[in-house]
Parts: structure tokens; C-alpha cells; sequence
């Protein structure tokens, strides 16, 4: 598979209720926000389309992304859960690109995921041909994880704050890991956070 049928979804539409604040604005370790951090790596990594999935607090957040290449989408219905973010976004570029072959997932909230992360991924899917990949941390499966256009039908009949995991574990047999450990660490609270920068 040509790595330009790949597209990116960065999901970032949540209202952060359990930091209280927009994670999407908190600065990594070299203050640099966490959103447009995860942004410059899907961007770093040269593999195709990006779009960048905004809901709450959009009009905030937006401004940090205005000077990169990739698509900024509002999901109004970004309460409702998760779901609805994946659902727009499988939505979305299929409307943009159809020739568009696998679909890669992102958070902005681990703040471990890095380029060789994205490749490792891709380079699975390359030579396993599963549909799907999916990183795993601890006894864990999930994002970054990447979804073949033959799941995209899966993925569209998600619902509340059921996220890529469900569909990850209800077709185990088309799925092959990519070992990330320190993916197990994301940024819920400002405990976490202060974890992360102490």
C-alpha cells in the first residue's frame, strides 16, 4: 500500500472534563501544546491527508493549527461521545479522497507517540496485510491505531463514547499489535499532567 492512500484523524473534540482545562492547549516538555504537537508528527511522518477533529472549546483551540497543512473539522456533536468524532471522520475523507485505503487514528493526550510510533504501524499493516493495527501497551490494544477501508463500515456504526477499541476487539482476528509501551501513559487530569512535565 502506497503510504499517500493513508490518511491521518487526529480526535480532539473532547471537553477535558476530568483536567477541568483544554488539554488540547497544555504544553509538552518542550512548550510546544499537546495538540499541535501530535499534529507535527502526523505531518513529520509524510504519509497523506491529515484532519484534525475539533469540538469543544474549538474556537480556542483552532488558532493553533491556523499555519499547518492539514484540515480542521468541528464535530457539534462532540458530546455525545467519541463516536461521533470517528464517525465524522471516516465520513469525511471518504467524501474528500475515496481512493483513501486505510484510515490511522491519533489522541492528542499521549504524549509519547513519535514518528517512529506512526512508521512502525504502517510498516505493519504493509507486511502483515491485517486491516488492522493496533498499538499495545500493557494488556491494553489501541491508539495509535490504523483501520483498513474494509473496517470502515465497523467503525461507522460506533455509538456514544465507544471509541475504536470496541471495534479493535470484536474482530481480534484481523488485528496484528505494534508493541508501545509508553502508550499506556495519556493526560486525563492535572495529576497526570503534573506526572508528565515533573
Amino acid at each position: 500500500m502506497d503510504s499517500e492512500n493513508i490518511a491521518i484523524i487526529i480526535l480532539a473534540a473532547g471537553g477535558s472534563t476530568r483536567l477541568g482545562s483544554p488539554k488540547q492547549l497544555l504544553q509538552d516538555r518542550q512548550g510546544t501544546t499537546l495538540l499541535r504537537r501530535i499534529c507535527t508528527i502526523a505531518i513529520a511522518a509524510n504519509i497523506g491527508k491529515i484532519i484534525c477533529i475539533l469540538g469543544a472549546h474549538h474556537e480556542m483551540i483552532r488558532p493553533e493549527l491556523d499555519d499547518l497543512p492539514l484540515t480542521t473539522i468541528v464535530n457539534d456533536q462532540w458530546s455525545s461521545g467519541i463516536s461521533s468524532s470517528i464517525i465524522l471522520g471516516v465520513t469525511s475523507i471518504s467524501e474528500v479522497d475515496p481512493a483513501i485505503e486505510a484510515i490511522l487514528f491519533l489522541v492528542c493526550d499521549q504524549p509519547f507517540v513519535n514518528k517512529d510510533v506512526l512508521e512502525s504501524i504502517i510498516q505493519c499493516h504493509v507486511k502483515t496485510q491485517k486491516p488492522i493495527i493496533a498499538s499495545q501497551y500493557q494488556n491494553i490494544l489501541g491508539t495509535p491505531a490504523l483501520f483498513h477501508r474494509s473496517i470502515f463500515p465497523d467503525l461507522m456504526q460506533l455509538h456514544g463514547d465507544k471509541g475504536a477499541g470496541k471495534v479493535i476487539q470484536e474482530n481480534m482476528d484481523r488485528v496484528a499489535l505494534v508493541e508501545f509501551e509508553a502508550g499506556i501513559f495519556d493526560i486525563d487530569t492535572m495529576g497526570d499532567y503534573d506526572l508528565y512535565t515533573g
